[in-house]
């Protein structure tokens, strides 16, 4: 028998300085927790992938909300889709909205990114350690986080693709700098598994992104 999960789904547009961010909320019917997927302009968003994290999460009880964390114009201008400390305003008035003033205040908050907005994220969680109780990136550009990443409390998951060289090297570095709870799991690339490779990779890191926010997200109350 397939369990179904019953679920509400809903934009939502969230203040920041200077724009006005959509995004799409998922909420089973009994939640423990929010994941903030924080999308970018990087070469790792993926909106389907996106999106079956987002199921994973539900499946395992999260909330999430995915939202990106620039406007249409901003995502085309490179002085700002790959500028990390406007990412990292942009996730720190996000989840000052959601803990404070949202209709979801008081909600455990786990943070999701990979790539460039990765190092948003970290920092975000740096600079706001009350806010954020967990953080998943994936092949996430955390040297851009370099400074920030010994002050992070999180428990901070990364994950990497070993295939990419550079930014597995990038995330064992970054480990060491870190005072946090963390781990960094390389996904390793399978040889048998040909075409499919990056759906296995991504069914991977889901698996292991929500058995961490389960972990670290302690339940809130309800939204009901």
């Amino acid at each position: 028998m397939i369990t179904r999960y019953a679920e509400t789904e809903h934009t939502v547009v969230v203040p920041v300085p200077g724009a006005w961010l959509q995004g799409n909320h998922h909420r089973p019917r009994k939640a423990g927790g929010l994941v903030l997927i924080g999308l970018g302009a990087d070469p790792y968003r993926n909106g389907l992938a996106d999106q079956n994290l987002a199921r994973e999460l539900n499946q395992g009880g999260l909330a999430t909300l995915e939202i990106d964390l620039l406007d249409s114009e901003e995502r085309e201008d490179p002085t700002t889709a790959y500028d990390s400390s406007l990412l990292t305003e942009r996730w720190t008035a996000i989840t000052h909205w959601l803990r404070y003033a949202s209709p979801y205040s008081g909600w455990n908050l786990g943070l999701y990114a990979s790539g460039v907005p990765a190092a948003g994220a970290l920092m975000a969680a740096a600079r706001n350690p009350e806010d954020v109780q967990a953080v998943v990136t994936r092949n996430g550009r955390t040297d851009l986080a370099e400074s920030w990443l010994p002050l992070v409390e999180a428990p901070t998951l990364l994950l990497v693709d070993r295939m990419d060289e550079e930014l597995t090297e990038t995330n064992r570095r970054a480990v060491a700098h870190m005072d946090s709870a963390w781990k960094l799991v390389e996904l390793i690339k399978q040889p048998a598994a040909g075409v499919n490779q990056p759906i296995r990779l991504a069914n991977q890191a889901n698996s292991l992104a929500r058995t961490w926010f389960l972990r670290n997200l302690r339940p809130g109350d309800s939204w009901e």
